[in-house]
């Protein structure tokens, strides 16, 4: 299980050590494509670490954690609209995160110091979303284990160079979009690798097709209108999931395979279209 493989992954760094006494916390990076697991492996670490490491303090988030508020992401939208830029009307890719909450939380939380962190209510305003109020989000006192997750964690920029040939490519996805709208999400990327550089571990899920995500997203969406009632169909699923690829299409592969962390501090779980975890290698 991608559990066990992660817990053991994290436990090993730990062996005799005095968790206690380490100047700063472990960070651990996690990161997966929409739908593969990410956020329940997330939250299934998080209680096996703190079984096996009883008198650890475990704090997990997430990149979602740190959207804009709906008033700053309207304006961003706004602007996105007049420029005909579709990848930035609506929260989810680099440029609809609040970095400078991301970057205070994570100095207050290596310094081991009090940190509220934000949440983040996906159905407000009709679900375009909005942070919750300061008196939702969670007071976290210390820490010896942060556990952070996103889809896009670890994606780097490219060099503006080198995008027009990566764009020239067979992957027609990112073709559909102007090359000055992918220039200013890859533009926008960048200042999420300071986030990067703040983890010490990093596991991330490697698919053997990134279209798994368009099934996923799917039966996602299938599993809610049976509990709910309500959902999106499966074209707005592919509509709505059209809009994030051409980020997957430009940087996932890349960032498998050069990953994040220094040699052997990056945990790779190899999944298929079910999520069956087939193998995990560290790198």
């Amino acid at each position: 299980m991608s559990v066990e493989a992660a817990s053991k992954f994290i436990l090993k760094a730990l062996e005799n050590v005095d968790i206690k006494s380490l100047k700063a916390p472990l960070v651990v990076g996690i990161s997966g494509p929409q739908g593969s697991g990410k956020s329940w492996l997330t939250v299934e670490l998080k209680s096996a670490l703190e079984r096996a490491l009883p008198e650890a303090i475990v704090v997990q988030f997430s990149m979602d954690d740190v959207y804009l508020t709906h008033e700053e992401q309207s304006k961003v939208t706004t602007v996105a609209r007049k420029e005909g830029n579709a990848l930035l009307q609506g929260r989810g890719l680099p440029g609809t995160h609040d970095l400078r909450l991301a970057t205070t939380i994570f100095e207050k939380l290596k310094r081991r110091e009090p940190v509220q962190i934000p949440r983040y209510d996906k159905s407000a305003f009709d679900g375009e979303g909005d942070r919750c109020p300061e008196s939702q989000w969670e007071h976290v006192a210390s820490s010896d284990i942060v556990l952070f997750e996103g889809w896009f964690n670890g994606f780097c920029s490219v060099d503006s160079i080198e995008l027009p040939y990566l764009m020239s490519g067979p992957t027609s996805v990112v073709q559909n979009y102007p090359m000055y709208h992918i220039g200013e999400i890859n533009q926008r990327l960048k200042a999420y690798e300071r986030i990067w550089s703040e983890f010490d571990k990093f596991i991330y899920f490697r698919t053997n097709d990134v279209n798994n995500v368009y099934t996923w997203r799917e039966q996602q969406e299938h599993a809610l209108i049976k509990e709910r009632g309500r959902g999106m169909s499966d074209d707005q699923v592919r509509n709505f999931v059209n809009r994030y690829m051409p980020v997957y299409s430009l940087y996932y592969r890349t960032m498998c395979d050069s990953r994040v962390c220094s040699p052997g501090n990056n945990l790779q779980l190899d999944i298929n279209l079910d999520r069956t975890l087939s193998s995990s290698s560290i790198h």
